[in-house]
């Protein structure tokens, strides 16, 4: 802008301008407000959503880990289900991973592109080491580490997910194994280890530490120290010698409420109590006898 005099002046601005903002900010605001009134109000907010179901995770113990790795057969699979408990791996990221992820000498695997796009590195074991070089000296993979019919395509997903199941069988194992099973096994271990949550979400790539906490639920460190009320009350002495009743065995009862012999149904005709009857007998009521042979009072 120039003055009256020709010459330039500089533009200034009130402070009360930059403080105003732009004249559409209220307008919107008050749109957005209005929606979110009407979205509080609205017939379809008031309709109650079921409830997420929240399931606990299925895992095995150390034992059956180790019968469930015992039994799979094939170098490959072996290898591939003692990456899967080593690391916490999920069974895609295992799938994917290539020759050069993997660094035997730091005992670590470089996970690329996991869950959410996310790398991490996680841990490698001595068994899982030499499980490795054995597999390696067997099959030789360049690209993937786990090369399917094809070489230049990694191992199909449906093709581990029954070799596990299949080992699972085999091992007596009746739980509903899956790979992903062998993660959740790989967390509460962890945590029933004294390992901190907080490690253990960096190792399984949790972003939030609530998915971590599953395994809290599953975990039995917190379980051991206490002491089952079944125990106490009925594991005294001699309780194991007691052997359970005959369903066969009828235990009679006096009037008096004392406790008579125990005797079998086939010992009941030939026994008599100590006024002369037969057991079962009303002194004073006769028997009547009806057509198919059995007696009846006739009370």
């Amino acid at each position: 802008m120039r003055n009256e005099t020709g010459t330039k002046r500089k533009r200034t601005f009130s402070p009360g301008r930059g403080r105003g903002g732009p004249s559409w900010l209220p307008a919107l605001l008050e749109k957005v407000d209005l929606e979110m009134r009407l979205r509080n109000f609205s017939p379809m907010a008031r309709i109650p959503r079921p409830k997420r179901k929240r399931t606990i995770p299925t895992v095995l113990n150390r034992e059956e880990v180790r019968r469930l790795i015992n039994a799979v057969t094939g170098p490959k699979h072996r290898t591939l289900v003692v990456l899967l408990y080593s690391g916490g791996l999920r069974l895609g990221e295992a799938l994917r991973l290539r020759v050069q992820d993997v660094d035997e000498e730091r005992r670590v695997i470089h996970v690329r592109g996991g869950k959410g796009r996310r790398d991490r590195i996680v841990m490698l074991a001595r068994v899982a080491v030499d499980e490795l070089r054995a597999y390696r000296r067997f099959e030789r993979p360049h690209h993937w580490l786990f090369p399917g019919a094809r070489r230049d395509r990694h191992l199909c997903a449906r093709t581990a997910q029954r070799a596990v199941s299949e080992a699972a069988k085999r091992a007596g194992i009746l739980k509903r194994v899956t790979p992903h099973t062998l993660r959740h096994s790989f967390a509460t271990h962890l945590l029933e280890s004294g390992t901190d949550l907080r490690y253990i979400q960096r190792l399984l790539g949790h972003r939030k530490i609530s998915t971590t906490e599953i395994y809290t639920h599953v975990a039995d460190r917190d379980l051991v120290g206490i002491e089952n009320p079944a125990d106490t009350t009925l594991g005294g002495e001699g309780w194991g010698d007691r052997q359970p009743r005959r369903t066969s065995e009828i235990r009679e009862v006096s009037e008096e409420g004392e406790t008579g012999l125990l005797c079998r149904p086939e010992e009941q005709a030939s026994s008599r109590n100590p006024s002369g009857h037969e057991v079962g007998d009303v002194p004073g009521v006769p028997l009547e006898v009806g057509g198919d042979g059995r007696g009846s009072r006739g009370v």
